[in-house]
């Protein structure tokens, strides 16, 4: 079954109990996200670091990832982003993915760059998408993390956003076309 529609038959299903949290999803999003890829680990309430406790580390061998804090479905995003705990960790942690665990919200996360600037729409397999090793999303904001992006920098990145999308869009309408041709011919 493809990643996605389990995590949400898991979400929803969990759901129709009517008796369900944020710690009722978690199980369900860590297997998500160790499916995104080979040796992506996600560590459920990793230890505590100077900056709080983010819910999730997300880590490939030894190297740190990423930080995810989970917020219950329903939860309001802006103002969970408005809080103490997720004002310290962007100023820490510097790329912080936050997004909605609402299956059905449609709404992309939103990526913080610092304490001030996030952007906005920023879907999950843009976030995640590998040129070989390269996560470049991800990339291009890690090599600028701790300073304050300017207006040029921030264009950039709009740009990529959008040109990351229309790639992989392209990418699936190439392996569709392959498929219904019969698959790759044979030499």
């Amino acid at each position: 079954m493809d990643p996605t529609k389990g995590y949400l038959k898991a979400l929803s299903a969990a759901l129709a109990k009517g008796d369900a949290t944020e710690h009722t999803h978690r199980p369900a999003l860590k297997t998500f996200i160790e499916s995104l890829g080979k040796g992506i680990i996600a560590t459920n309430e990793p230890r505590r670091i100077a900056c709080g406790a983010p819910d999730y580390i997300i880590t490939k061998g030894p190297v740190p990832l990423g930080y995810i804090e989970a917020k219950d479905i329903g939860e309001a995003l802006d103002k969970a982003e408005k809080s103490d705990q997720m004002h310290r960790y962007r100023g820490s942690l510097g790329n912080i993915k936050v997004r909605y665990s609402e299956p059905t919200d449609g709404v992309p996360g939103r990526v913080w760059i610092n304490t001030d600037q996030c952007f906005e729409g920023v879907a999950p397999e843009v976030w995640d998408f590998h040129v070989g090793g390269y996560q470049v999303a991800q990339k291009w904001l890690k090599d600028r993390k701790g300073r304050v992006l300017n207006h040029d920098d921030l264009n950039h990145y709009r740009k990529i956003i959008p040109a990351l999308a229309e790639t992989l869009r392209l990418m699936a309408e190439v392996d569709e076309a392959i498929e219904a041709g019969g698959g790759w011919p044979l030499k």
